[in-house]
């Protein structure tokens, strides 16, 4: 007898590295400024595999920065009276995609709307 439903166990190799960086300042500048800095940093990498002998492992590459940058500034006018002034800065550099060499599924021998897409 056959097992209808057979089961395919593989590894997947995963290469991953991961960097944060925080800071922040507060100062008191009077009894009624109060300034905020802040400022987050972090960092993705993950390595892409590929082994043409094994596409099952097959993982894209990634590279990911991203920086987050913060002023605040609190003025309280009177006891019912607050102002809080915010500037807010952030960027994200990211890229994402196949290994160099890696095939696309036309490689493998389907028809496709979109060849070039690896």
């Amino acid at each position: 007898m056959t097992n209808a439903n057979p089961t395919i166990t593989f590894l997947r190799p995963s290469q991953q590295n991961f960097i944060e960086h925080l800071g922040r300042v507060d100062q008191t500048l009077s009894s009624k400024d109060h300034l905020a800095l802040r400022y987050f940093y972090d960092s993705f990498h993950a390595g892409g595999v590929l082994d043409l002998t094994n596409l099952l492992n097959y993982s894209d590459q990634a590279d990911i920065r991203y920086h987050n940058a913060l002023i605040s500034e609190n003025h309280i006018f009177t006891d019912h009276l607050l102002n809080t002034v915010l500037f807010s800065y952030q960027i994200e550099n990211a890229g994402r995609g196949p290994i160099a060499g890696s095939p696309s599924v036309v490689d493998l021998g389907v028809k496709s709307f979109n060849p070039d897409f690896k």
